[in-house]
């Protein structure tokens, strides 16, 4: 009778086996041109540095189970992945040995970092550039100044694709510039791009703000509402968990300036009265903001309840 406990066993080594042959043939195409800097800068130093704590966290859990093949192949790939990183550092090229390998590791993640808008090559379809240009270089500027390494970034990008791009001073941060950002993810999702480029969209926002080692409010509070929208996009039901901002005119005179000051007013009933919609929001920290924008302006807030396609109003 067949023990399935020999034959996992048995396929466990063949797997090892296997395991060693892929190790061997991969490192040995790098090991043999270890010494030219276009291989080592084409290494990604932190993803290795990333599979290191990987394997090194699958070697302790399955040294601590007992699975022998388990531990062995999470060994053979981290030592794997140490040769690249060492390669990915520049340690054989010529004059890489002069310097430490914490100095190496730096100059190859600043390079890294300084390639990130390469990834714009391969997941944006030409017809969206424009749109995608401003909602980055947006990003960029919310917090009131372009760093530079955020300019770096978006310099990438625009050399790339030929679009014009001059940094210039920003001083426009907060809500006006949030409005206009959300304005153009709305136009950008327009042109029905696909899931899979919308998330990817959502990645080169994340490098955005990460650019510069700092995330500010407005971009954490901007990047929460967009990811909302981005969600909603990809939903495949109709159901609205929006958050709702509502103007209450206390008179004549403030209906009149409600009506020219919202682009497309919305009348709708409420307890008690009327009012005009301003527009419906993912992030309820975002739709509190512009709702206290609309207060600073004098006008009143109201809560909505239920009755109104079952949405959350803020007030």
């Amino acid at each position: 009778m067949i023990e399935w406990k020999d034959v996992a066993s048995y396929l466990a080594l063949v797997g090892l086996v296997i395991s060693i042959v892929t190790a061997y043939l991969k490192l040995n195409k790098l090991w043999s041109r270890r010494h030219s800097s276009e291989v080592t800068q084409s290494i990604s130093v932190s993803a290795y540095g990333l599979d290191l704590v990987v394997y090194f966290c699958y070697g302790v859990n399955f040294y601590v189970l007992g699975v022998t093949h388990g531990t062995a192949d999470a060994v053979l790939w981290f030592v794997y992945a140490s040769v690249i990183l060492l390669i990915g550092t520049g340690l054989w090229v010529r004059g890489g040995r002069k310097l430490s390998f914490w100095s190496r590791a730096k100059q190859a993640l600043l390079l890294e970092k300084g390639e990130v808008g390469n990834l714009v090559n391969s997941i944006i379809h030409p017809s969206h550039l424009e749109e995608i240009f401003e909602i980055l270089r947006g990003f960029a500027a919310i917090d009131g100044h372009i760093s530079p390494d955020e300019h770096r970034l978006l310099v990438s990008f625009a050399e790339r694709w030929g679009i014009p791009y001059e940094r210039t001073s920003s001083s426009n941060s907060g809500v006006v510039s949030m409005q206009r950002i959300v304005k153009a993810v709305e136009q950008y999702l327009d042109l029905a791009p696909g899931a899979e480029q919308v998330g990817e969209l959502m990645d080169l926002i994340n490098a955005v703000i990460r650019a510069d080692d700092v995330e500010s409010d407005e971009e954490r509070m901007l990047r929460n509402e967009i990811r909302g929208m981005f969600a909603a996009y990809n939903a495949d039901n109709d159901i609205d968990h929006r958050y709702r901002v509502i103007l209450a005119p206390q008179n004549a005179d403030q209906e009149r300036a409600i009506i020219d000051l919202l682009d497309t007013p919305t009348r709708l009933e409420i307890a008690g009265g009327f009012g005009f919609l301003v527009d419906a929001f993912y992030s309820k920290e975002y739709a509190t903001m512009v709702r206290d924008q609309y207060r600073r302006l004098g006008f009143f807030t109201v809560d909505v309840d239920n009755q109104i396609t079952g949405t959350t109003a803020v007030g």
